[in-house]
C-alpha cells in the first residue's frame, strides 16, 4: 500500500555517487557513459546530464524527458526499471 499513488511526471532522474575524493574528470568519465544508454530510450525527447552537482565533484546528476504520455507506451517508471 502507498501513501500517495504513483504519479507519471515525464521524466527519469539518474543519480551518481562516486567515491568521496573523486575529481570532477573521473565523475565526467563515468557520467558520459550514460548518454548513449539515453540515446537508446524510444521514449526521449532531450536528456541532460550535470557533473558535480551540488558543488560536489563525485557526485553527478543525468535526467531524461520523455515524449508525451499520449505519444509513448510505457510509463517513466516502466522506462525507468527497464
Amino acid at each position: 500500500s502507498e501513501l500517495a499513488p504513483y504519479e507519471d511526471q515525464g521524466v527519469v532522474l539518474i543519480w551518481v555517487l562516486g567515491p568521496s575524493p573523486a575529481s570532477i574528470q573521473f565523475t565526467t568519465k563515468y557520467d558520459d557513459m550514460m548518454i548513449p544508454i539515453f540515446k537508446k530510450i524510444p521514449e526521449m525527447a532531450h536528456f541532460g546530464v550535470v557533473n558535480g552537482y551540488g558543488n560536489n565533484p563525485a557526485q553527478g546528476v543525468g535526467f531524461v524527458n520523455l515524449v508525451n504520455w499520449g505519444d509513448r507506451k510505457r510509463s517513466a517508471g516502466q522506462i525507468q526499471f527497464s
